[in-house]
């Protein structure tokens, strides 16, 4: 026969059944006791030694349990007699504010619902009227201004519109290597019968075509130049070695190339100079300094030795001052009990 505590533990566990407890933690469980080993292992051995377990826990706690059984159920159910009224009235109280609760809730639904429907009737008898209005001009207003728009193809860049095609992107490259050689190597201006007929409307084959006949005429006017220069050189030469130009050009650019030189070596020993006077300066400044501020920490050493004397001395003074008037004080006790000791009298002293 199970026992109290056998009871207790299979009463808890199909409480917990009942209220689907278990069922949610049962796929948890499995789920830890596949992934972890020990898990498992250890939900086995305690399914091997619990119950038995609690049996033994029974055998030894049914004794004690019986006997303490006639002193704790009165106990026990004149708790139940007193807690009754008090949960009994509190139910009812939760029963009356769950009806309360659950007819406001409908109220305000019904309410919140009827207003919803009055204004979403309201929107659509304002939004046909306006639609009424609006749609006839806006029918007017495409019929005038659709024939006039240029339909162009999809594009996700707009600012690639042009570009959208391989041709285009080319052409588009070409362009910029025609405006490159423009800026570097420029062709002599001529007269172009065809650059006013030239509009963003050119189709891609075209505008290759220009560009790449422009990138020619700068290649072909780059090389010729370059030719003519060269094929007029030894002329050149000759004309300034005869009329005497190429010999003063040598000249002077020797003595240019001389003149930096030296240049060069005189900036380079002045330098040089400038390095070793700043040393010098450095050294003769550490040398005055210590020269001319010698004097002044020899006196600042006398000084604090002076202050420190000064201090010792004025100690001692105050331990001899202190010294003398206790010496004094006793002189004048001893002397006023030796007259009093005349007269017959002494002084009580009262020793703590």
């Amino acid at each position: 026969m199970p026992g109290f505590i056998e009871n207790t533990v299979y009463q808890g566990y199909g409480y917990l059944d009942q209220n689907g407890y278990i069922g949610m933690a049962v796929p948890y469980v499995e789920k830890v006791r596949n992934t972890v080993p020990l898990a498992d292992r250890a939900v086995k051995i305690a399914e091997e030694r619990v119950p038995p377990l609690i049996t033994k826990v029974d055998e030894l706690a049914e004794p004690t349990i019986e006997k303490m059984r006639p002193y704790v159920e009165p106990r026990v159910e004149q708790v139940k007699e007193t807690v009754t009224p008090y949960v009994t009235i509190g139910v009812e109280k939760y029963e009356a504010i769950k009806d309360y609760t659950e007819t406001k809730t409908t109220q305000i639904k019904s309410f919140k619902d009827r207003q919803v429907a009055h204004v979403k009737e309201f929107k659509d008898a304002k939004t046909a009227q306006i639609k009424k209005i609006t749609d006839p001009q806006v029918t007017k207003i495409k019929n005038v201004v659709e024939p006039h728009l240029a339909r162009v193809p999809k594009c996700a860049d707009l600012q690639d519109l042009k570009y959208e095609t391989m041709l285009g992107k080319i052409a588009a490259l070409l362009s910029s290597a025609e405006s490159l050689l423009d800026k570097y190597l420029p062709v002599p201006e001529q007269p172009d019968s065809d650059s006013d007929a030239s509009t963003e409307s050119d189709s891609s084959y075209t505008k290759i075509n220009k560009s790449a006949l422009g990138i020619k005429n700068h290649l072909v006017c780059a090389l010729v130049i370059k030719s003519k220069y060269v094929m007029s050189l030894p002329v050149v030469l000759k004309t300034s070695y005869t009329d005497g130009s190429m010999k003063e050009s040598a000249v002077s650019l020797y003595t240019e190339t001389k003149g930096t030189v030296i240049a060069k070596v005189e900036y380079a020993k002045a330098e040089a100079y400038s390095r070793d006077l700043f040393k010098t300066q450095i050294n003769t400044s550490w040398f005055e300094g210590k020269i001319k501020y010698e004097f002044n920490e020899t006196a600042k050493r006398n000084d604090a030795f002076i202050k420190g004397e000064v201090q010792e001395a004025n100690t001692e003074l105050k331990k001899r001052r202190h010294e003398r008037l206790r010496q004094l004080y006793h002189a004048e006790a001893k002397m006023y009990e030796e007259e009093l000791q005349q007269l017959g009298l002494a002084v009580q002293r009262l020793h703590y």
